[in-house]
Formats: structure tokens, sequence, C-alpha cells
């Protein structure tokens, strides 16, 4: 389970270490977690449209 996922353009807030979704599926993690930046977006759907297909982009580098 990977914590402090953030997308490129997030705020970190209190996370110290944050990987962007796809950087993190692409680095092995199976199970991201994702809250504020989503809860936080003026547009919800939105913003997680963005991070799935960061973490499809992601998904693609790591099976080369």
């Amino acid at each position: 389970m990977t914590p402090g996922v953030r997308p490129a353009d997030g705020a970190t807030h209190d996370q110290k270490r944050v990987a962007t979704p796809g950087a993190a599926i692409g680095a092995g993690a199976d199970y991201l977690v994702v809250s504020r930046p989503v809860l936080a977006a003026p547009d919800p759907i939105a913003a997680v449209n963005d991070i799935v297909t960061d973490m499809i982009r992601g998904a693609r580098s790591r099976r080369r």
C-alpha cells in the first residue's frame, strides 16, 4: 500500500515523501492511497479521471 500519492501539480500538505500515481504504479505499487487530491478538488470526478489516466501510464511503463 502506497500513501502520499499526489498528482504532479498537487500540494504535498503534510507528506514528506510523495509520488505521482503513475510513478508509484511504475515503481511497483499495487495499491495507492489517494484522498485529499480527490476530496479537495473542485471537480472530484475529473481529479479521479486524471489520476487513473496517470496510473495507466505508469502501468504501461512497468511492463517494459
